[in-house]
C-alpha cells in the first residue's frame, strides 16, 4: 500500500493505493476527488435544469443556498414545459382517438355497404340465372319443333374470320327437338372451312348426348330443314333439308358431338333481306 497526494492538489497526502507488479490500482482516489476533495470542480445538482454554476465543493454549497429563488424559477419553467408537453401529447392522442373514431364508423358503414352491394350482387345473379333458365327453356322448347337462331354483327364476325388464324365458330344454345326430345345444337363458319372458306356458308346440325336419349328413338330418322329466313316482305327464305337416312352421324350421340353440315353461298348475305340490320336469322325444324 503506497499512499499518494490528492491529484487536485487540495493538500490530502494520505490516499491509499495498491501496486502489484507494473499495475496501480487506485483504491481511494475517485471516493476522495468525488466526495471530499474541497477543491474539485463539481456542477450545481440543478444542472439538469439548466442551472450553469460550477465550483467547489463549498461554493456549490454556498450556491445553493443563495440560489434558491433561481432554482425554484429553473425548476418551475421546466415543470410549465413538461405540462405543456404533456397537455400537447393528450390533445395530440385526444384527436388520434377521434380520428380512430371516425374512421372506425366510416369502416363499419364500409363494410355494411359492402354486405349490402354482395347481397343486392348475390340476389341479381340469382335472377339472372333463372331468367336464362327461362330463356333457354323458352327458346329451347318452342312449339312446332322450330327453333330461331339470331346471330348480331355479322361484318364484325366475318372480318374476324378472315384473320389468319385458327377457323373461328359460333355456337347456338342447345335446343331440343320437341319437349323431352332429341337434344341438338347449329354451329356456323360465316367465312367458309376448308375448300369452302371464303365462298360459303358452313351450318353444321349437331346432335348432342342429351337428357332423355335412354327414352328416344335410334337411330335419328326425323327430317331437319335448316333455313336462312328472309327478313324483307318477300319472305323468300333459302331452306336446306338434312335426310337422316343417308348420314350415319345421327346413330345414338355418345360422348362425342355428331354433326351434319350444309353450305350457303356467301354471296346470299348481299341479297335484300338476308342480312338486315347486321344480322341474319337461322329456323331448325324438325319433323313432327
Amino acid at each position: 500500500m503506497h499512499p499518494l497526494e490528492c491529484i487536485n492538489e487540495c493538500g490530502e497526502k494520505g490516499i491509499l493505493r495498491m501496486m502489484i507488479a507494473s499495475f496501480t490500482f487506485y483504491i481511494q482516489m475517485p471516493k476522495h476527488v468525488e466526495n471530499e476533495c474541497p477543491v474539485n470542480v463539481q456542477y450545481c445538482e440543478y444542472a439538469k435544469i439548466k442551472c450553469d454554476f460550477k465550483g467547489t465543493q463549498s461554493q456549490r454549497d454556498a450556491h445553493v443556498i443563495s440560489s434558491a429563488n433561481l432554482h425554484l424559477t429553473l425548476s418551475i419553467e421546466k415543470i410549465t414545459k413538461l405540462e405543456n408537453k404533456f397537455s400537447y401529447q393528450v390533445e395530440q392522442a385526444t384527436n388520434l382517438a377521434i380520428k380512430y373514431d371516425a374512421l372506425k364508423k366510416k369502416e363499419d358503414l364500409l363494410e355494411a355497404l359492402i354486405r349490402t352491394v354482395e347481397r343486392q350482387i348475390s340476389s341479381l345473379e340469382n335472377k339472372l340465372v333463372n331468367i336464362d333458365t327461362k330463356s333457354c327453356l323458352f327458346e329451347s322448347r318452342l312449339p312446332k319443333n322450330e327453333y330461331l337462331w339470331c346471330l348480331d354483327s355479322i361484318d364484325f364476325l366475318i372480318n374476324k374470320e378472315k384473320k389468319p388464324m385458327k377457323d373461328l365458330n359460333i355456337c347456338s344454345t342447345p335446343f331440343y327437338s320437341a319437349p323431352f326430345g332429341y337434344k341438338l345444337s347449329m354451329q356456323i363458319y360465316l367465312n367458309g372451312l376448308g375448300k369452302y372458306r371464303g365462298t360459303n356458308i358452313i351450318l353444321f346440325l349437331n346432335i348432342i348426348k342429351g337428357e332423355y336419349d335412354s327414352l328416344l328413338e335410334w337411330p335419328f330418322t326425323k327430317m331437319v330443314k335448316l333455313s336462312l329466313l328472309d327478313q324483307s316482305e318477300a319472305r323468300d327464305h333459302k331452306v336446306f333439308v338434312i335426310d337422316p337416312k343417308i348420314n350415319e352421324n345421327f346413330n345414338k350421340a355418345d360422348s362425342y358431338i355428331k354433326r351434319v353440315g350444309v353450305t350457303i353461298p356467301l354471296k346470299l348475305l348481299t341479297c335484300p333481306g338476308y342480312l338486315m340490320e347486321n344480322k341474319i336469322i337461322i329456323k331448325c325444324e324438325v319433323e313432327s
